[in-house]
């Protein structure tokens, strides 16, 4: 045991005297008990499809879909064929009197990075490419995050005509998730308890008869679906809106306040339900 004692002594102040290395503002945390090469990611690959050659893409594409398979195993990728928004008149090289072509958008789900860094490295990959009918633009590869609740959280993508100054460049970290869970969390779980359940018992005997932990898991049934379907998705674009999953510090401040304020009228009115039901 001293001895033990003595090692773990010794590497706690190694630890301490080791400079610590900043990470940079906007980058995503990672967990250090995964590693790299077990991490999902994909594949984006944006590319311009000829006019008249759609019939050999989609054949192309098949074949991809199948050596991938056939190289990395069933059921380890997804394949993903979206079509894009048609380019700008000019944007695209002209071929045959058109002013543009049809441009699209390759997705390939990984659920190992390796499986990806192995996928780009194949020499079955380097023939294939040499075989497609369409023009390539861009090849990039995304890190998905491991966190279930955190790519959940996640803000989509700015729609159109959406002038909003602070985007987020990343997942948001781990107290935004917190406080967008708790706001409808606590309200859902009030009216529950204080309003649902004795109703319940009151108009249906046997459901009062039932045990606790029964006529509590009737409650989670209900707590549950809320949050998913209503309360979390409502919280989220309330919150986005007064900026709590901006980057900036300032939003960021103005939508904890406006959590704060909401959560202080959901106590207030939660300790004025019963006065208000005598």
């Amino acid at each position: 045991l001293l001895a033990a004692a003595a090692l773990t002594r010794r590497r706690l102040s190694r630890r301490a005297c080791a400079p610590r290395r900043r990470r940079p503002r906007g980058a995503s945390q990672r967990d250090p008990a995964v590693s790299d090469e077990f991490r999902p990611a994909m594949l984006v690959i944006p590319k311009v499809v000829p006019p008249g050659y759609e019939a050999a893409e989609a054949v192309w594409q098949q074949e991809g879909q199948g050596l991938l398979e056939d190289l990395i195993g069933p059921g380890r990728s997804a394949w993903m064929h979206l079509p894009a928004a048609v380019a700008a008149p000019g944007s695209l090289p002209t071929d045959g009197g058109q002013e543009a072509r049809s441009k699209e958008v390759t997705v390939i789900v990984f659920r190992a990075r390796r499986d990806l860094e192995l996928w780009r490295k194949s020499n079955a990959r380097a023939e294939w490419l040499q075989r497609a009918p369409n023009i390539r633009l861009d090849v990039r590869a995304v890190d998905l995050p491991t966190d279930y609740l955190v790519s959940w959280m996640v803000e989509d993508a700015p729609r159109r005509g959406d002038r909003s100054a602070a985007r987020p460049t990343g997942p948001p970290p781990a107290w935004v998730v917190v406080m967008n869970i708790l706001l409808p969390l606590y309200p859902t779980t009030l009216v529950t308890s204080m309003l649902l359940m004795p109703a319940l018992s009151a108009a249906l005997p046997c459901f009062a008869a039932l045990p606790p932990p029964l006529r509590v898991l009737s409650a989670q049934c209900l707590v549950v679906p809320t949050m998913v379907l209503i309360g979390v998705p409502s919280a989220r674009r309330l919150l986005t809106a007064a900026g709590l999953f901006s980057d900036n510090r300032l939003l960021r401040a103005r939508g904890a306040a406006i959590w704060l304020a909401a959560l202080l009228c959901v106590v207030t009115a939660a300790i004025q339900l019963p006065r208000a039901l005598r």
